[in-house]
């Protein structure tokens, strides 16, 4: 089997909700993220509306292969992040894994890894994303 990655980025022109499912239903939380989900139904959008399959599309080879059939994985979009003027990097989750002392500015640990000495406290990391330096 053959593996291909198509890099690409994109920029929502207005606000989107791509909710997040929670016990209350008065309340509507949206992910930080553009779900890999949404990116097939666009895309499947697209190539339905390229090829004028319509109402057909499931009966199309290249369409079960793609978005039926699961062939091709569509990962979750995160947002880039600003690394230089102009250069940008691929945001990634921040794991809970990840901690920040208290008492010490930019030291961090990762709980899988090490556990904590008695007389160090540690909370959550701030921020949603950031991304591993080194090579891309």
């Amino acid at each position: 089997m053959n593996t291909y990655q198509l890099s690409y980025r994109f920029t929502l022109r207005s606000p989107a909700v791509f909710q997040i499912i929670e016990n209350d239903p008065n309340l509507v939380l949206s992910e930080g993220y553009v779900p890999g989900s949404s990116i097939r139904g666009a895309v499947a959008g697209l190539y339905i509306a390229s090829e004028k399959l319509g109402s057909i599309a499931h009966t199309d080879k290249n369409f079960i292969d793609w978005f039926l059939d699961e062939k091709v994985a569509f990962l979750n979009a995160y947002p880039c992040l600003e690394i230089a003027d102009d250069e940008y990097r691929r945001g990634l989750p921040v794991p809970a894994s990840l901690q920040h002392e208290k008492k010490i500015d930019n030291k961090y640990k990762d709980l899988v890894k090490s556990i904590p000495k008695a007389n160090e406290t540690y909370k959550r990391a701030e921020g949603s994303f950031s991304f591993i330096h080194g090579p891309r």
